[in-house]
């Protein structure tokens, strides 16, 4: 009975199944089939993320707007119709006038007017790019934070299992007086502490399901992942593009970007001080004469020399020139903080996983063998499966960890984990 008990026991350690035997509800309308995601096809569906949607529709907008600065504005024609009379005759009859009139002063800012326009549209471009990597950042997230909550709920429900089982064996020893009855109250504890362990996660699992199908737009979908939570990603391979990253991040681009978009818009302002100019063509019939000609209509700057336009446009660049400034700080800063975390996670992971753990099922081992030598009891047992519990769970937290942090630096950096 002994040997049965012992059994069980170390069951209980080693029964952590993977979360992707996790059972599948069948829905319709859901990402993959059988509900079950994977990262690659997150990827896919992110494309229709409707902040993803927006910045490229602001592309759409920015192009029109490119067109319009370089569209040459219309000419305006005007008539009038009247009738004259002679003061000193009895003459009378009709009298009219036409007048075409083109506007010149596009000629001086259309230039400034497009390089804007082209400068907002890398500028669009830029931040879609910048939303594209805060999307895949925050799947990331929900993704590895469910395949991690669907390991913990596995595996709590196997110990679960396996302590009740255990719990029936030793009730019934208790009962032949080959046990003490304070093995018993011990393992009850136990077996509750799992079960309540047990039904968090199970809620915490809903919650999760929920988010990551909320943010792919498919709300009412079980989703199930499938990933290799016990792989180690291997963080050292991004150094090269850690380096290339800070030198073309979107967020760098889009604020360049907005630079030159300024540099231009004061361009525009400065050559808006040339006096805008419309040329005429005209003709008029009245009475006794036919005329035709041609005018040159000049604005006379005399209130103002656009002075407010242009301060306002060198303040506008100077403050667009800081943020570039910040926002490269401010990049170099978080990459440096990213790829710190997704180094460290990652060398706790597999210190955890090559040798912490190894360790620990050693150290199980022992006490097994001390065990069946009759020179400790079942509770001690106990004690040390359950810290061999205690030190898997450890390392598939570290193991989540890892991926969550390695895949927040990824979607930093835009450069796929290898």
């Amino acid at each position: 009975m002994e040997k049965t008990a012992l059994s069980i026991v170390w069951v209980l350690a080693w029964a952590l199944p993977w979360p992707g035997g996790a059972a599948e509800i069948p829905a319709a309308g859901c990402p993959g089939p059988g509900n079950t995601i994977r990262w690659e096809q997150i990827k896919s569906l992110a494309e229709r993320d409707p902040m993803l949607v927006e910045s490229r529709l602001e592309i759409e907008a920015a192009t029109g707007a490119l067109q319009a600065a370089g569209q040459i504005p219309n000419p305006s024609l005007e008539a009038s119709l009247g009738r004259a009379a002679e003061r000193t005759g009895d003459r009378r009859g009709a009298q009219w006038d036409l007048a075409l009139s083109f506007p010149l002063d596009w000629l001086s800012s259309r230039g400034p007017a497009r390089r804007v326009g082209l400068a907002e549209v890398d500028a669009a471009r830029a931040r879609s790019g910048l939303v594209q990597r805060e999307v895949l950042g925050r799947l990331s997230e929900l993704f590895w934070g469910l395949v991690l909550t669907q390991a913990r709920l596995t595996a709590l429900e196997s110990l679960e299992k396996q302590a009740a089982a255990l719990l029936s064996t030793v009730r019934m020893r208790v009962q032949k007086g080959e046990s003490r009855p304070g093995e018993l109250v011990r393992l009850e504890i136990e077996a509750e502490r799992v079960a309540g362990e047990r039904e968090v996660a199970g809620l915490t699992l809903q919650a999760r399901r929920r988010q990551l199908a909320a943010w792919l737009g498919s709300p009412a979908c079980p989703l199930v992942a499938e990933a290799d939570l016990w792989s180690v990603p291997r963080s050292s391979a991004l150094q090269e593009a850690v380096a290339r990253a800070q030198r073309g991040h979107p967020g760098i681009a889009a604020a360049a970007a907005s630079v030159r978009a300024l540099e231009s818009q004061l361009e525009v302002e400065r050559r808006a001080r040339i006096p805008a100019l419309t040329l005429k063509a005209f003709t008029s019939s009245e009475l006794d004469l036919r005329a035709f000609g041609g005018a040159l209509s000049v604005a006379l700057p005399v209130w103002n020399w656009n002075g407010g336009r242009i301060a306002q446009a060198e303040g506008n660049l100077a403050a667009g020139k800081k943020r570039l400034e910040s926002t490269d700080r401010q990049l170099q800063a978080a990459i440096a903080e990213a790829h710190a975390a997704c180094l460290g996670s990652s060398a706790l992971a597999t210190r955890m996983k090559d040798r912490v753990l190894p360790r620990s099922r050693s150290s199980a081992e022992v006490v097994e063998r001390t065990y069946q030598l009759g020179e400790i009891g079942i509770l001690d047992v106990i004690d040390s499966q359950r810290t061999l519990v205690e030190v898997n769970r450890q390392t598939m937290d570290a193991l989540a960890e890892a991926h969550l942090q390695c895949g927040r630096l990824g979607a930093l950096i835009g450069e796929e984990l290898p």
